[in-house]
């Protein structure tokens, strides 16, 4: 598989895309711990937790059910902050996704006087994710 067009990618809460995503990241971390004795001359370190996070960002549609759903959970009129989501690249998803549950952490509106209003929002991911895709056997 070759280089990958961006705009092929999706971002879908529960089965469902979010409306007029441009952008979206995910970032996957592995904590260490410094595991060093006395008279080494190299640091040691070992393996402790990992994590991971989601951004993503677009054109606030405010009919759309996704994004109106984000903004509720973190005013307070929802409280379905935990939610299962899908970053995806190809259409049916077949060149590669990662699939969990995660918990909104914010919700950013922007709105400048020259440009469009956007909708940007993050997530934490709660467990591991499942990721489907080159490297995987089916």
């Amino acid at each position: 598989m070759g280089a990958l067009a961006g705009k092929d990618g999706q971002f879908k809460i529960g089965s469902t895309a979010v409306g007029y995503v441009d952008s979206w990241s995910a970032s996957f971390t592995r904590g260490t711990e410094e595991a060093n004795s006395l008279g080494a001359a190299w640091k040691s370190y070992v393996e402790t937790v990992k994590e991971y996070n989601m951004d993503f960002s677009g054109s606030l549609d405010p009919s759309d059910p996704q994004q109106k759903a984000m903004i509720e959970a973190m005013t307070g009129e929802s409280s379905a902050a935990s939610v299962s989501f899908e970053f995806a690249h190809g259409t049916s998803g077949a060149n590669f996704k990662f699939a969990g549950t995660g918990i909104i952490t914010s919700v950013k509106i922007d709105n400048t006087w020259s440009g469009k209003v956007t909708f940007s929002a993050s997530m934490s991911g709660v467990g591991a994710p499942t990721y489907t895709g080159p490297g995987v056997e089916g």
